[in-house]
């Protein structure tokens, strides 16, 4: 397996990959593709923080953060929101998701982001560092549990003490 920042000419097959990873998912496929082709069009997407896993030629995998902000009455932070992170089915369970999350959140340690924010499965992400986001009084306009809701403090040392009281998708 190799990783690599996404290319243009990718866009076609990490669709699919995306589709197919989130058929067979528990919650099925409710537009995530899409979505990653919305983040694309933001003036803060940045290519560097989309990553897709390849087997020999073929994309299995893949990854994008896209930029977030929490808002509270005297912070603005930085963050990332991972959206989506997808393995097609035929390789899930070998370790591919992993290696596309350490490798974005490598790269995001590069950046002036502090946190990564996932709605995901606790069981998965909490290997990874991932803790409730109430913890930190972060919430989203979304209706999701909130123990789906889940943050990585990037930088401890610049969050440290703050509560994050907004919410970090919308206003």
């Amino acid at each position: 397996m190799k990783l690599r920042t996404i290319q243009t000419e990718d866009d076609k097959h990490v669709k699919e990959v995306i589709t197919k990873a989130f058929e067979q998912s528990d919650h099925g496929h409710n537009g995530e593709a899409t979505l990653v082709e919305t983040i694309r069009e933001l003036p803060t997407y940045n290519q560097e923080l989309e990553v897709v896993a390849l087997v020999d030629s073929d994309i299995v995998g893949h990854g994008l953060l896209s930029e977030a902000v929490v808002k509270n009455d005297t912070n603005d932070l930085k963050g990332l929101v991972l959206a989506p992170l997808s393995v097609v089915p035929d390789y899930q369970n070998q370790g591919i998701g992993s290696h596309v999350l350490l490798e974005l959140e490598k790269r995001a340690k590069e950046t002036e982001h502090t946190f990564i924010t996932i709605l995901g499965d606790p069981s998965f992400y909490s290997r990874f560092g991932y803790v409730s986001a109430k913890n930190s009084h972060v919430r989203i306009p979304l209706d999701v549990p909130s123990e789906y809701l889940l943050m990585k403090k990037l930088k401890p040392e610049m969050t440290e003490g703050i509560s994050f009281y907004n919410r970090i998708f919308g206003s």
